[in-house]
């Protein structure tokens, strides 16, 4: 089941219910909803991906992704020269923090030392 099936099939439920007036355990609902939603990411880490792909989810280069398959950290699903990856299988490359902001002084210090060194008088 994809995301989108899952959302259309929840949609309609709502919309049959609204309509109907229907009120219903949220137990057993609840437990179906989840179902389907495992079923969802089952099926979406089954996918097949190329290296490019693959890139693009990861955050790594495919040419990173391609030395991964080589080195064995990665199974190659695909053919020798057009492997796929599962994306399942897909490691995430780890967010970088923007760099901290270079310190400045402050304006008033380098009036201060600007009037200590020029000379006097002009």
């Amino acid at each position: 089941m994809t995301r989108q099936e899952f959302r259309q099939k929840w949609e309609a439920r709502r919309d049959e219910w609204l309509r109907r007036g229907i009120s219903a355990p949220a137990g057993p609902l609840l437990d179906e909803v989840l179902t389907d939603l495992d079923a969802v990411a089952r099926d979406e880490g089954a996918e097949l991906l190329t290296l490019t792909q693959a890139a693009i989810r990861s955050g790594y280069s495919a040419d990173t992704v391609g030395r991964m398959v080589r080195d064995g950290k990665l199974t190659n699903l695909g053919r020798k020269n057009a492997p796929r990856v599962r994306a399942a299988d897909l490691p995430r490359k780890p967010l970088r923090y923007p760099a901290r902001p270079l310190h400045v002084r402050s304006a008033s210090w380098q009036t201060a030392r600007a009037s200590r060194l020029t000379p006097k008088g002009g």
